[in-house]
C-alpha cells in the first residue's frame, strides 16, 4: 500500500504467502547508479523524494518458493497535494 504527501512516499507491506526476499525501487532512473534508492526486506517506510514530479517505481518479490514477480508504478508528486489512501 502506498501514499503520499508532499514530496513523501509511505508505504506498508500488506504481502499475503510465503515471502523470501523483496526490493522496491524507488525511482528506476537513479536505482542503478544510488542504493539509496532502493529498499530491501522493510514492512514500512517513509521516504522523502528530492524532487516533484513523476517517479518510476519497481517493486521485486520472490517466494520461498522461488516464484518471482515484478510490478512496477508511477507515482506523481506535486505540491500540496494528497492521495488519502493511508
Amino acid at each position: 500500500m502506498l501514499d503520499f504527501f508532499d514530496n513523501k512516499l509511505i508505504g506498508k507491506d500488506a504481502s499475503v504467502g510465503d515471502i523470501d526476499t523483496y526490493d522496491l525501487c524507488l525511482d528506476i532512473k537513479k536505482c542503478r547508479k544510488d542504493d539509496h534508492w532502493v529498499l530491501r526486506d522493510t514492512t514500512s517506510f517513509l521516504f522523502s523524494y528530492d524532487e516533484y514530479g513523476q517517479h518510476k517505481m519497481r517493486y521485486n518479490i520472490i517466494d520461498i518458493y522461488g516464484n518471482e514477480q515484478t510490478e512496477k508504478y508511477e507515482v506523481n508528486l506535486l505540491e500540496e497535494k494528497v492521495s488519502g489512501k493511508l
